[in-house]
C-alpha cells in the first residue's frame, strides 16, 4: 500500500503508519494462538488496515489540485508541498 503513495506524500502518512504500528504491537510481543483477545485484535488490525487503504486512496485522488487561498489560481498539490 505504501507504495502506491507517491515519495513527497510519505510524510503525510507517517502518523497513519505508526498507528498501523501501534496496532500491531501487541501481535509481536503478547499475543498467542491460545490468547483470550486474538479475535478482538484481528478486528481491530482489520479496522485500521481499511482506514488507512481508504486514506491512501483518498490522497491518490487528491493529489491532482489544490486551491490558494485569496486567490483564484490552482497548482498541484505536489508543487504546494514542493513549496513548503
Amino acid at each position: 500500500m505504501v507504495a502506491m503513495v507517491p515519495s513527497i506524500f510519505r510524510t503525510l502518512i507517517r502518523p497513519h503508519l505508526r498507528k498501523l504500528d501501534h496496532t500491531l504491537t501487541p501481535a509481536l510481543t503478547q499475543l498467542t494462538w491460545s490468547s483470550l483477545n486474538v479475535n478482538s485484535f484481528l478486528n481491530k488490525m482489520e479496522k485500521n488496515i481499511k482506514n488507512f487503504e481508504i486514506f491512501i486512496k483518498d490522497v491518490s485522488l487528491r493529489r491532482e489540485v489544490v486551491k490558494i487561498p485569496s486567490s483564484d489560481k490552482f497548482i498541484s498539490l505536489y508543487e504546494c508541498l514542493r513549496l513548503q
